[in-house]
């Protein structure tokens, strides 16, 4: 699988406000799944990362990773597919217990997102998925998220 990164995805850190505008990304390689990322990180403040693979013909589909930094076991992040929060489908993920909660929201103002009512929908990878004190990694399918956002 060759990966891509999808220009214009700007990340989100739990602490709200991290943005990839100025991202570089790299190649990346997540030991659990074994599948091949390319991974944009926030190495500098909070530690978070989004990776995005693509098939050779791409579709509609993605293969996404989010990693998030975890304060207490507490604490969220997500995607957006776009430079914006509003009108457009983002991608968040949080712990539970031991287990993590993905999700597909959508906004129309800068508000607490509602969960998204369209066609596309996200499925949790096992083998790259994990939650401890410090981190949560979440490895998704997301079906029909690139073509069909919300406008």
């Amino acid at each position: 699988m060759r990966s891509v990164l999808l220009s214009g995805v700007a990340a989100l850190s739990y602490a709200l406000g991290v943005s990839a505008n100025a991202y570089n990304t790299s190649a990346y390689t997540d030991s659990a799944s074994g599948i091949d990322f390319q991974r944009w990180c926030d190495t500098d403040d909070t530690g978070f990362c989004f990776g995005i693979a693509l098939p050779e013909d791409v579709s509609t589909d993605f293969i996404g990773q989010l990693t998030v930094p975890l304060s207490s076991s507490k604490g969220w992040g997500g995607v957006s597919m776009s430079g914006s929060m509003t009108n457009v489908l983002l991608i968040a993920a949080w712990p539970d217990g031991d287990s993590a909660v993905g999700t597909l929201r959508e906004a129309t103002s800068y508000v607490s997102p509602s969960v998204y009512s369209g066609d596309a929908s996200i499925e949790e990878i096992p083998d790259g998925t994990s939650v401890n004190s410090t981190y949560l990694t979440y490895t998704f399918l997301c079906k029909g998220c690139i073509i069909g956002q919300p406008t």
